[in-house]
């Protein structure tokens, strides 16, 4: 197994996979007791934190066919997944952006399973959530606040109530910020804000962000 996968790059693009899993798990009910087979070994498994738990669900459905397999599968983002792999250190690399030419000339393989979308999100206690969901903010204004760090306050957004804006970005290297990036023709060194490490501590940042403010 390990000879077969140490180069491949695999390109998962999503949190969630309906379809493939309705058809793994369709597979599975229909073979309750599959033939045993001499199938067996380790394959280790790095990357995309958004990719994460589908990848363990694709895991623990595979082993229900083959019992002798046995995964390694952590999450440490695109960056590490693809470098991993690269490096041989993983059989196969969790990768939530595109891969680069560099990449494919030193051995990357893409293989796209599914899609993914990377949206902005803001703590639902911002006093100017309501107005926000309704009017939207428009690429140029998302640019003024993500990467020339012109636009700081909530109010500068259309927002009603002054309060400043708190921007997060990831640490580590990250599909889902590399394509936020992109997105203003920029690379994720572009991106303002506090620099927080992977998908769940940068959710809980936002979760645990506190507003002060007068009416």
């Amino acid at each position: 197994m390990k000879t077969i996968f140490s180069k491949i790059q695999i390109s998962l693009l999503s949190i969630v996979a309906l379809s493939l899993m309705l058809t793994t798990s369709s597979f599975a009910k229909n073979n309750p007791n599959p033939p045993m087979d001499d199938l067996e070994g380790t394959i280790s498994i790095s990357g995309a934190f958004a990719l994460y738990p589908i990848t363990v669900k694709w895991a623990e459905e595979f082993r229900k066919l083959h019992p002798k397999v046995k995964f390694n599968i952590s999450a440490g983002g695109a960056g590490k997944g693809i470098t991993d792999a690269l490096s041989n250190l993983v059989d196969i690399g969790l990768a939530s952006r595109d891969i680069s030419p560099e990449e494919v000339k030193k051995g990357a393989y893409t293989i796209y399973v599914t899609k993914d979308a990377v949206v902005p999100t803001f703590n639902q206690g911002n006093p100017n959530a309501a107005l926000l969901l309704a009017k939207g903010v428009k690429r140029d204004q998302f640019l003024n606040v993500f990467v020339s760090g012109s636009i700081k306050n909530w109010n500068q957004l259309g927002g009603k109530v002054s309060v400043p804006i708190h921007v997060y970005t990831r640490s580590d290297a990250a599909g889902a910020a590399e394509t936020w990036a992109k997105y203003f023709n920029k690379k994720q060194e572009d991106l303002l804000g506090v620099a927080v490490y992977g998908d769940p501590g940068l959710a809980l940042a936002v979760k645990k962000r506190c507003y002060r403010y007068r009416f």
